[in-house]
């Protein structure tokens, strides 16, 4: 029902603020301003994803949860700006959300978070009589406030602003970039064995001439080219038009008059934050884990309701 989508938006932006507490907690913990007890029960827990990594230019930090930024981030940047008031607690969360996963260094976030606004402004050409809402000036109060408090964070430390922008950069170096070359030599030697079974593709569990893994031989980061080289062509297309038929009907559903305005912002907002999550799932193989499954079968539950009986929307 609609109460019952709703709530799932609530979850959403609440899972923002405790994923977001959880980093802060933790780098509290590692600089000492509360017990050391946490960060090092995080670094235990997590040996090889809890890192924090302290240099004379720059900071960065990383915890397994920080991926799910990649998706809330697109998510809660869209609600806000499609919301019919301006919540500034909701801005206050983006900005911190914002901060927390700059400092990580994820560069996949860059690219897809990109890409996927890009989305979201041929999709408001459409739609965007439905919303009446003043996008512009929302988007750019949240650019400036992330701004005036981002640059002087910089500015009066430690920290040098051209390693942060070296980062950016680094996404398209792939002679020298380790973790870029990484992704070179599997995708040469990925599409090597595509050639040779391109239609239907070497199976479950087939191991091309390049391991990524020795625990999970059969694994890659690169998700679709491998999902090619396990399943072929026709493999992907499959896959492939369950994801267009997906991202269709929510934009479908979300163009109907009839539909309640909270509803169609959770769709639009959750949308863009699952084209974001899809991009970034591309050179990092999020959607092989459960824990993310659910981006995509959340929008299946929204189209089976509104397939079911439209009037749980209205």
């Amino acid at each position: 029902t609609k109460k019952d989508v709703l709530t799932i938006s609530k979850v959403l932006i609440f899972s923002s603020l405790i994923v977001a507490i959880i980093q802060v907690v933790f780098l509290l913990s590692a600089y000492g301003f509360i017990t050391s007890i946490i960060s090092e029960y995080f670094k235990a827990a997590h040996p090889d994803f809890a890192v924090l990594d302290v240099q004379s230019d720059y900071f960065l930090f990383t915890l397994p949860n920080v991926s799910s930024f990649i998706f809330l981030i697109p998510f809660l940047s869209t609600y806000i700006l499609l919301s019919l008031k301006i919540d500034y607690k909701l801005i206050a969360l983006l900005i911190l959300m914002t901060i927390l996963i700059l400092l990580t260094g994820r560069r996949a976030f860059f690219v897809s978070f990109f890409i996927s606004f890009v989305f979201l402004y041929f999709i408001l050409i459409f739609i965007r009589e439905n919303f009446r809402t003043n996008i512009n000036f929302r988007f750019l109060l949240i650019l400036l406030v992330t701004c005036i408090i981002v640059f002087p964070l910089i500015s009066y430390s430690d920290l040098s602003l051209e390693v942060y922008i070296d980062k950016v950069q680094s996404i398209f170096n792939f002679s020298e970039n380790d973790s870029n070359l990484e992704r070179v030599y599997q995708f040469n030697s990925l599409m090597k064995e595509i050639y040779k079974y391109p239609l239907f593709g070497h199976g479950a569990g087939a191991v091309a001439d390049y391991i990524r893994s020795d625990d999970q031989p059969w694994t890659y980061e690169l998700s679709y080219i491998a999902l090619i080289f396990h399943y072929g062509i026709f493999g992907f297309l499959v896959y492939l038009t369950g994801v267009i038929f997906i991202i269709l009907s929510l934009l479908n559903i979300s163009s109907k008059e009839s539909i309640d305005r909270d509803v169609k912002v959770f769709i639009i907002a959750f949308v863009t934050g699952m084209i974001s999550f899809l991009i970034a799932n591309a050179t990092n193989p999020y959607l092989a884990k459960f824990d993310y499954v659910w981006v995509l079968f959340i929008p299946v539950m929204i189209i089976n309701i509104y397939r079911v009986d439209k009037t749980k929307l209205y």
